[in-house]
């Protein structure tokens, strides 16, 4: 779900005539591309099914969830950063802004977590702007929107 669009792809450096034109065939195409995102290839498939079936009782979902959103946080502003290509420092920096990973940290609010993460990805990492990590939230918001399939992908 996340797609990295540089900057020459913006509509103002584009002229006026084929704007519409391109527009039209541009949404065409990310359509297009979602669709084929958000399906499992056959090896993918193959991976899931092989993966064991085990039954976890979970007593607090929101915590589990704010725990998704704090790995998914850390893996979009990787994702975001490295444009993506994953380099030898990945893990690194996921493990490094994932308050659950690095410090195996509980959260009880979305506002405690997105205090706790932007002040983590304002302070660890080599790029470090409030605008950035704004971003990075929307980014994880379109994975969320994405559904169970997405967060998997990711």
């Amino acid at each position: 779900c996340i797609e990295y669009k540089p900057w020459y792809s913006n509509k103002k450096y584009h002229f006026q005539d084929n704007n519409q034109n391109n527009e039209n065939d541009q949404n065409n195409q990310n359509e297009e591309k979602q669709k084929s995102i958000l399906k499992f290839t056959d090896e993918e498939q193959d991976m899931l099914t092989r993966l064991p079936k085990k039954e976890y009782i979970i007593i607090n979902y929101i915590r589990e969830w704010l725990r998704i959103v704090d790995i998914l946080f850390a893996y979009a502003y990787d994702t975001r950063t490295t444009e993506g290509e994953h380099s030898c420092e990945s893990d690194w920096t996921i493990s490094t802004i994932s308050c659950c990973l690095s410090w195996l940290d509980c959260f009880t609010s979305i506002v405690e977590l997105q205090n706790s993460i932007y002040h983590r990805a304002l302070t660890y990492p080599l790029y470090r702007n409030f605008s950035l990590c704004e971003v990075i939230w929307n980014d994880v918001s379109n994975i969320l929107s994405c559904g169970k399939v997405g967060v998997l992908k990711c």
